[in-house]
């Protein structure tokens, strides 16, 4: 029996909520997050920095293709991430999000049925979204993370 072999690469998105929110220390542990990905895994990668509105979109190979100069600073909106994804024509079985934020933002968003989500939340407990699609993940529960700030408290 012939099997189904697929030509396309797996496409994961790493949002970044670069809203005022978001202090600059865990922006620069996001990006050391994300720079971990790139290290350990063969995919392609979108890198979207959004507050209120998309900032900037690039594709990242290594490390050196990061951004450290990230934009925004604004008001935090999801929503223009599920936009993009759609207008992209993001596939459940075949794409991910990985959402880096605070958790503070809108409470209701327009998946357009795109539902394969990891909402990374950094220096919070509370996501506002009231229906959260996909898996809810915490920083604050990250050994390496905890270790990390107590560092960054010190100096």
């Amino acid at each position: 029996m012939r099997g189904k072999v697929y030509d396309r690469r797996v496409k994961v998105t790493f949002a970044i909520d670069t809203s005022g929110s978001m202090s600059n220390s865990t922006l620069e542990y996001v990006l050391q997050e994300l720079f971990t990905l790139l290290d350990a895994y063969d995919f392609e990668l979108t890198v979207i920095e959004c507050d209120a509105h998309i900032q900037r979109v690039y594709k990242a190979k290594s490390n050196k293709d990061i951004k450290p100069d990230l934009l925004g600073r604004g008001g935090t909106v999801f929503q223009p991430i599920f936009n993009y994804a759609y207008e992209h024509n993001y596939k459940n079985r075949e794409d991910l999000i990985i959402f880096a934020t605070d958790g503070g933002g809108e409470s209701t968003i327009d998946y357009k049925k795109f539902t394969n989500v990891m909402w990374l939340l950094v220096d919070g407990k509370y996501l506002s979204v009231n229906d959260p699609k996909g898996q809810v993940l915490y920083l604050n529960d990250d050994k390496k993370y905890k270790e990390w700030i107590k560092n960054e408290n010190q100096d």
